[in-house]
């Protein structure tokens, strides 16, 4: 087997990735210069940036809200919501509805869709035995 290294794609690699660090340069180091981070919000921040630097495209609704190119992939995201306090609720609400999801593939596995849930507000409380009725 013959492995060949092409200089060309290399140099193009090389290119690629500059351009991306500094364009993502020019999202992250604004709050790196306004505000004194710790290491774990350095890195939540360059996260964040990576992902903004991945959006190719702001559609006119019901379209998504953004498209982001990944792998050479088109990707619409629909931002629903940001949690600032108690994330607690909502993780507890997004865990039932991982764990629905669950059982509803081992139930179904052979049926593909897509489904939207919405909820008003995230008061809902239930143990463990009530998450297995309110699942199904």
């Amino acid at each position: 087997m013959k492995f060949e290294i092409n200089i060309n794609d290399i140099k193009k690699l090389i290119s690629d990735s500059e351009k991306e660090s500094e364009e993502l340069g020019r999202i992250v180091n604004p709050i790196f210069e306004k505000y004194t981070l710790e290491r774990k919000e350095i890195l939540e921040v360059c996260q964040i940036g990576k992902f903004v630097y991945k959006i190719v495209e702001k559609p006119q609704p019901p379209a998504p809200d953004f498209i982001i190119k990944h792998k050479s992939k088109l990707i619409g995201l629909e931002h629903t919501r940001i949690l600032t306090k108690d994330a607690r609720k909502y993780l507890k609400i997004v865990n039932l509805v991982e764990y629905s999801s669950k059982i509803f593939e081992e139930k179904y596995s052979n049926l593909t869709i897509s489904a939207g849930i919405e909820f008003k507000n995230d008061e809902l409380e239930y143990s463990q035995k009530e998450k297995k009725v309110y699942a199904k």
